[in-house]
């Protein structure tokens, strides 16, 4: 069912029971997990007041990283479209 979730947007989503237990069991047993990611978030927010230039570069490398990767895998793509359009048309 489509459910409404903000300005332009439409999202899927259930409400039954059944799976709504199994998150509920898998989140139980994976508190941990959501629990250390709280303590890296905080951790990261230390390290950021205590060297901020050494975290802005980090980041810029990081994102750097991300964008670098992201480009050649959409070139990547849009060559392969290109090759299967072709092989498609003749």
């Amino acid at each position: 069912m489509a459910t409404p979730t903000g300005t332009g947007r439409t999202g899927t989503f259930t409400t039954e029971p059944a799976a709504s237990e199994a998150m509920s069991a898998v989140l139980a047993q994976n508190w941990w997990l959501i629990a250390l990611r709280g303590v890296f978030a905080i951790l990261f927010g230390v390290i950021a007041f205590a060297a901020p230039g050494a975290v802005m570069l980090t980041l810029a490398l990081v994102f750097a990283a991300y964008d670098s990767a992201e480009t050649d895998r959409t070139v990547y793509l849009k060559d392969y479209a290109n090759d299967s359009a072709a092989a498609v048309t003749g």
